[in-house]
């Protein structure tokens, strides 16, 4: 799991750059001990909004993670 802050940017610009790194993971195999193998990426998104704390962002990102994991290689925002 990792997580990233992305400070200043508008949910569908999150979500936007998210879409881009994950769709270029999924199209760039990678070769290891002579296999091609093709990695995927699932991503919860969250913000902290009005006096939320990051904490409970965290806990939101990690509901919309547990949701794109069911889905297979997605990015769900939490709302």
């Amino acid at each position: 799991t990792i997580g990233l802050g992305l400070v200043a940017l508008s949910e569908d610009r999150a979500r936007s750059l998210v879409e881009h790194i994950r769709k270029k993971i999924a199209s760039t195999p990678i070769a290891i001990e002579g296999r091609t193998v093709v990695v995927t990426i699932s991503v919860g998104l969250a913000t902290v909004k009005g006096t939320e704390t990051v904490e409970q962002a965290l806990e939101h990102a990690r509901t919309a993670l547990h949701q794109a994991v069911r889905r297979t290689n997605a990015v769900v925002l939490y709302t």
